[in-house]
């Protein structure tokens, strides 16, 4: 694992990005009774959180010197499935407001019909797991490949 990858300011500006990246490609459905600054509090507290989380690993092995092989190897795969788990609450978090108002459903012409709570859980669900997968994989399978290769 790339030490840079554990650092608080690159968990940082990761978890900006993915919050970033889910509020601009989510379906928001408005509400005017809604407080206006709402989903920026929100966005500012879970990216906030999952860095300084995200970032834990690597402050416990430095503050805490740990230095036995087995709980080097154990930290070696715990930052990138924690990584993974952050980014798919993050946008749980992020697209809140789906999962609990729902999502507008539109007929073939592109008029709105109506808004399903369901549609927005699923949507949000499915993305949610699929980006905790994406990730997961891409910074796990490459510590997993090298340790065999170092054998």
């Amino acid at each position: 694992m790339l030490l840079c990858f554990q650092s608080p300011i690159f968990q940082l500006f990761f978890h900006i990005y993915t919050s970033g990246f889910s509020l601009a490609h989510g379906n928001p459905t408005q509400d005017p009774e809604e407080f206006p600054y709402k989903r920026t509090l929100l966005s500012t507290g879970a990216i906030l959180y999952f860095a300084s989380i995200g970032a834990l690993p690597n402050y416990l092995m430095t503050r805490f010197q740990l230095r036995s092989p087995s709980v080097q190897s154990f930290m070696k795969v715990i930052p990138g499935l924690l990584t993974a788990a952050l980014c798919g609450f993050n946008v749980l978090v992020i697209r809140a407001s789906e999962f609990e108002k729902g999502i507008e459903i539109m007929d073939s012409k592109g008029k709105i019909v109506g808004v399903s709570p369901k549609a927005g859980e699923k949507a949000v669900t499915e993305t949610a797991v699929s980006r905790a997968v994406v990730i997961g994989t891409t910074l796990c399978v490459p510590d997993i490949v090298l340790h065999y290769l170092k054998r």
